[in-house]
């Protein structure tokens, strides 16, 4: 039986949380379809007004934690021999795809420099998947109405641009990449040159429609500012006299 996958790389202005995006997702799941759209580019210092606070506080950081009383879910390493092999695997993937200069649909991008994997990612990326799997939903919405920038900014990581890949259906780490890199939308998330690190996961669920969930997150760390030291107040008269006594001969 042919297997069926979806994946999905999509955008919403900031400023907008679709109430009816869930009842949306709902249709496309009826579609073994390859869905496209655009890249998530957020700046961190963004202001919202009329933004209502996703109910995403803090995400833990240990994958085991996130898996606690969710029955039927299990971390997918891809008949992998463990986690760390699966990251290592996904990060030589997507770096092998930036070393070459490729179209993404009609716009070419040179090679670009390659990532390397940042743990908050992944942390955004095993709740992102687990939430998808839970649901039998492929969004870049959560369930709990978390975007993406709400998912990252709960793992503490400070950016200057996040971008989001997601995918279902398929059973490998190299066939999730390869489906990204002939997608168009996909394939400039895969090769922006601004974008620095990266973490994928993917949550297996047997009893799911789709029963792998895979989710790509991509970021470019806000810098760290370092301040100069303050420097110390001179005490004008000890120094005076300190060089006084210097040039004496």
């Amino acid at each position: 039986m042919m297997q069926n996958f979806v994946c999905l790389s999509f955008c919403f202005p900031p400023s907008v949380r679709p109430a009816q995006f869930v009842l949306q997702c709902l249709i496309f799941l009826s579609l073994a379809l390859l869905f496209t759209g655009c890249a998530t580019r957020e700046p961190e210092v963004l202001a919202l007004p009329d933004t209502v606070e996703a109910p995403v506080h803090q995400i833990p950081g240990d994958l085991e934690k996130l898996l606690e009383r969710q029955a039927g879910l299990s971390n997918a390493t891809c008949n992998l021999k463990s986690t760390k092999e699966f990251e290592q695997e996904a990060l030589r993937l997507v770096n092998e795809v930036r070393k070459r200069g490729r179209f993404c649909g009609e716009t070419y991008f040179y090679p670009a420099a390659p990532l390397k994997w940042r743990h908050q990612l992944l942390v955004a990326a095993n709740y992102h998947s687990i939430q998808m799997a839970q649901a039998n939903l492929i969004s870049h919405n959560g369930v709990d109405l978390s975007e993406l920038r709400d998912r990252v900014k709960a793992t503490g990581y400070h950016y200057v641009q996040v971008n989001e890949n997601i995918a279902a259906g398929i059973s490998s780490v190299e066939a999730a990449i390869r489906a990204w890199e002939k997608s168009p939308s996909h394939c400039v998330n895969l090769m922006d040159p601004e974008l620095q690190e990266i973490g994928v996961a993917c949550i297996h669920k047997p009893s799911s429609f789709y029963h792998y969930y895979w989710t790509m997150d991509l970021g470019r760390p806000m810098p760290e500012i370092k301040l100069p030291k303050p420097e110390k107040k001179r005490k004008e008269g000890v120094d005076f006299w300190v060089e006084m006594e210097k040039k004496k001969p």
